[in-house]
């Protein structure tokens, strides 16, 4: 009977293929060893897994096995064979996309800087800034900023956090009306040094809408922004007061203007204007013509008109 593939197992023709070695030369051993590994390596390379999730990084060096096939000498035999390794482009790439969903911020994939509209000066300037401040590696300067609502200024900050993390860098997203609210049922539990620990254990904070506390109105008119309280006002120092002191990079947007700021606390304002500095505390003077969404709004009612 004749041993071939198609009747013998793996094992088998393994065994017969070492006894024909035996007696043939190294060299030509080591050709048939090098032929073979690259075949079983362009096989398993080009094999290609479907992702888990669909906002899960997809890999073009590995095609998602997390692995690839390398050739290197085993060195008992001195024969070239398979060595399976971690992706090194997809250990990255998978790093980057958890500290995304640990951070908080489901927005990173849309608000980018690419995706940020730039249609007036105000917006090229601030995109230009904003994209200054994300490369600075090794900075744990802040970014703040304050100004006309609906003008991207969560966008920008969230554009910056993507670039942060890409950085690997742990960034934390805090919005603060619900912030404030969870971290004041927390009050003296347990639990409110443990949120603190939740949240000061990452490289970056980012707190959305600071002293956003509602709006004043006069005959159904707004006249301006509510008051934060005294409460509101001594948690806000606490959050900004130990980031400035364990020197953690701060990223701060609200619809406050820099006046706003001193009048509620000097303490707060003082920080935030030492450690942003001149370059990156900002503000948008406020303007309607600024809102993209009040005049998306407009535009809509126009054109539907």
């Amino acid at each position: 009977m004749n041993l071939t593939p198609n009747n013998i197992s793996e094992f088998e023709k393994a065994k017969c293929e070492f006894e024909e070695e035996q007696n043939m030369p190294h060299e030509e051993v080591f050709a048939r060893h090098e032929k073979s590994v690259a075949e079983e390596m362009q096989k398993f390379n080009s094999i290609v897994v479907a992702v888990q999730n669909e906002d899960e990084p997809g890999c073009q060096v590995c095609g998602n096995k997390r692995q690839v096939a390398v050739r290197e000498i085993w060195d008992l035999v001195n024969l070239p064979r398979i060595k399976l390794v971690q992706c090194q482009s997809c250990a990255g790439q998978i790093k980057i996309y958890n500290l995304g969903k640990m951070s908080g911020l489901d927005n990173l994939k849309t608000c980018t800087f690419l995706e940020y509209t730039t249609r007036l000066p105000f917006q090229i300037d601030l995109l230009q800034t904003a994209r200054r401040f994300a490369k600075t590696e090794e900075s744990d300067d802040w970014f703040v900023l304050l100004g006309q609502s609906g003008s991207g200024k969560t966008h920008l900050c969230t554009a910056i956090c993507g670039e942060l993390i890409k950085q690997e860098k742990k960034v934390c997203y805090l919005r603060w009306a619900v912030e404030l609210k969870h971290l004041k049922s927390l009050a003296n539990t347990p639990e409110y040094d443990n949120e603190f620990y939740r949240i000061f254990k990452n490289d970056v904070i980012f707190i959305d809408d600071l002293f956003k506390c509602g709006n004043l109105f006069e005959k159904d008119k707004k006249i301006g922004l509510a008051m934060p309280t005294d409460a509101d006002i001594r948690l806000a120092f606490e959050l900004i007061d130990r980031a400035y002191a364990e020197k953690k990079i701060l990223i701060i947007s609200s619809e406050r203007t820099k006046t706003d700021l001193f009048e509620i606390d000097e303490a707060i304002a003082g920080r935030l204007k030492q450690r942003a500095g001149q370059e990156y505390f900002l503000e948008i003077k406020k303007d309607k013509a600024k809102n993209y969404r009040h005049n998306d709004t407009k535009k809509r009612k126009d054109i539907d008109g």
